[in-house]
């Protein structure tokens, strides 16, 4: 039985998203901020709250170490902050200045993955914060994504309802047209890879406003 054990009321806005590294807690908000906690006692660090974007935050997410902290902005900006010290590390414009909606990290924190409003989406070489690649879609805004457990593909759903599935060169390999009639508003994959009757694929579910889940294996 789940039961409550902490309420966190410090955001004067919307929370719009929250991660958890092995070590904190991460939420970001409409009021323009993130704060940062203990993931053990759930206090909030010293430096928190971050202060940086210019409008709402979106999204955010840790690298694999935990030693940084993405996030993204109506600002049209992915800001990556240093979770030892709470300063930003590196400020990257998303291209077309579009708001961006959603960002990610791929498990080995080698890339990093920002989609705005206009359908486009950006991929970094997150070690260097060099663009490597932009792709997208047009007339939809990208609100989610996520990585492979490889690393080597990622998925992405929009608020038309779509959910496609990428390699790293921006090539789509999959595309589920209608997923969901009121946009994907959330994806995650497997842990791993998962094989069936029709061979090895990767296992992706995603949400959305309709509160109805839905699997789909790729092939």
């Amino acid at each position: 039985m789940a039961s409550l054990i902490c309420t966190l009321q410090h955001h004067q806005d919307d929370v719009n998203w929250c991660a958890f590294s092995a070590k904190l807690l991460a939420t970001c908000s409409g009021d323009k901020t993130l704060r940062v906690y203990n993931a053990r006692d759930f206090s909030e660090l010293p430096f928190s709250p971050l202060t940086g974007h210019g409008y709402s935050v979106h999204c955010c997410c840790f690298s694999a170490c935990g030693h940084f902290l993405a996030s993204c902005s109506t600002d049209a900006t992915v800001v990556v902050w240093s979770m030892l010290s709470g300063d930003i590390e590196a400020v990257l414009e998303h291209p077309g200045r579009s708001p961006v909606r959603i960002c990610a990290l791929s498990p080995d924190s080698a890339h990093l993955l920002s989609g705005a409003s206009d359908g486009t989406l950006a991929l970094w070489d997150f070690p260097s914060k060099q663009l490597r690649r932009t792709g997208g879609v047009s007339d939809t805004t990208m609100v989610a994504a996520c990585f492979s457990p490889c690393g080597q593909m990622f998925a992405t759903g929009s608020t038309y309802g779509d959910l496609r599935l990428w390699d790293l060169s921006m090539n789509q390999l999959h595309a589920e047209k209608n997923a969901h009639d009121l946009g994907v508003s959330g994806c995650h994959f497997a842990p791993a890879i998962l094989s069936g009757e029709t061979g090895p694929g990767p296992v992706v579910s995603w949400c959305s406003s309709a509160w109805r889940p839905v699997d789909r294996t790729a092939t």
